[in-house]
């Protein structure tokens, strides 16, 4: 069983490795209780640990004692008491077996009755612990080879025949993987949550997907076509236009001895870098989407939290400010040279430099800061966890404060409570 791609979990204390589908299923299968305790629902973990703070002191544990379920088809008393007693209307199958069978079976194997493996004790009959369990599957009318109903239709082939996981059993609540490979299937409440369960990652890009956003759908990271050639035809422009521009205002530059002009001049050169930066963020996209094109849901979220990414939201950030910094520089440039044309002849050029450097480090400030890992997380108001507990894989800033302090309660009890011993 893996535990990349989110098909399997671990306990927190690595004492045992589930199944996705035990988690937050209602029943408690690490120690540690961190495949119920960390759910949205609470049920289960109160009624152990009772109701946090309010109940319980620090490090301090609710236990109660492990009750036997009588008259349920399984025994666990040596003498058969809780099944074969009087008081059960309906008494199951291995009553009639003679009850040495049973204190044989019962100390020669954890399980006992209906664990799926058939028992071959001398002088009792073949199987005699695996006939009539109501609440297992059969994979055959004629075997006695059964598993948990629990374990069927849960993406893992049990049965021999692999009739758990059979299309016509399971098709309503299942979707199958497309390279049919393991595990088979995944829930469909799980499909595009954000976590690759199947190996091909085919959940998370179902042919049926109608998974839409302001800009992308599920098959193209720029839905709409027209948009997908303005930025082609955009970018282009952009960049070859600003490098003419680049080039030839450089030269008049060089060759200014007017102050007013070189100004002037310094300006556009500035613009013409900011506007080709732009040029280069048009086409990086345009890239990207001809390289998702038909298959963007497989990499969506693994490209909106690529560095990648990051950098070209920096990048186009920057550009956008930039210019919005040159522009006003500019106008307030030619607001002067309006309202007091003489002195704006003998301007220093210097000052314009320096309006302009301020106005590129004030820019890139802008864009960079939000990629920033800062402890405070001040830009951050959601985040992409893929996990078990919750339903959607991006958590609100504060479901993901209350998840860690939740965390951080369990390791504390986990610390003063004493694991069983094999």
């Amino acid at each position: 069983c893996a535990l990349e791609g989110g098909r399997c979990f671990q306990c927190f204390d690595g004492m045992y490795i589930n199944s996705a589908s035990q988690v937050c299923d209602g029943e408690i299968d690490c120690y540690d209780l961190t495949d119920e305790c960390l759910c949205e629902n609470k049920t289960i973990c109160n009624d152990v640990l009772g109701d946090s703070r309010e109940r319980c002191g620090v490090n301090k544990l609710l236990c109660y004692g492990v009750k036997v379920k009588a008259c349920d088809g399984i025994s666990e008393c040596l003498n058969r008491e809780d099944e074969c007693d009087r008081t059960c209307a309906n008494q199951t199958h291995f009553c009639s077996v003679d009850i040495a069978c049973h204190k044989k079976l019962f100390f020669l194997v954890d399980n006992r009755y209906c664990d799926g493996k058939p028992s071959n004790i001398k002088g009792c009959p073949f199987g005699f612990d695996e006939t009539n369990c109501t609440n297992r599957f059969y994979c055959t009318n004629d075997s006695l080879e059964n598993i948990s109903k629990k374990r069927v239709c849960n993406g893992w082939i049990d049965c021999s025949n692999g009739e758990d996981e059979a299309m016509k059993r399971c098709n309503s609540t299942r979707f199958y993987c497309l390279n049919k490979g393991v595990p088979l299937s995944v829930g469909i409440p799980r499909v595009e949550n954000g976590i690759k369960e199947c190996s091909d990652g085919s959940d998370e890009c179902p042919p049926n997907s109608n998974r839409t956003s302001l800009f992308s759908n599920a098959f193209e990271m720029i839905g709409n076509p027209f948009l997908l050639a303005m930025f082609w035809i955009m970018g282009i422009f952009a960049i070859f236009g600003n490098i003419v521009m680049f080039i030839g205002s450089v030269k008049k530059f060089k060759a200014s001895t007017k102050p007013l002009t070189s100004c002037s001049l310094w300006f556009v050169i500035n613009l013409s870098i900011a506007g080709f930066l732009m040029g280069i963020y048009l086409i990086a996209i345009a890239i990207k989407a001809a390289e998702f094109s038909k298959l963007y849901c497989y990499f969506d979220t693994d490209w909106r939290t690529s560095d990648t990414c990051d950098f070209l939201g920096a990048l186009v950030l920057i550009s956008c400010e930039a210019t919005a910094f040159m522009m006003t520089i500019t106008t307030t440039f030619r607001l002067i040279t309006i309202l007091k044309p003489f002195k704006a002849r003998s301007v220093k050029p210097a000052w314009s430099w320096v309006a302009t450097i301020a106005a590129w480090c004030f820019a890139i400030i802008l864009g960079i800061t939000p990629t920033f890992n800062t402890s405070s997380g001040y830009f951050v108001t959601a985040i992409w966890f893929p996990n078990h507990f919750y339903a959607a894989q991006s958590i609100s800033k504060s479901n993901f404060e209350q998840l860690a302090y939740k965390r951080l309660s369990l390791d504390q009890n986990n610390s003063h409570f004493k694991r069983p011993t094999t």
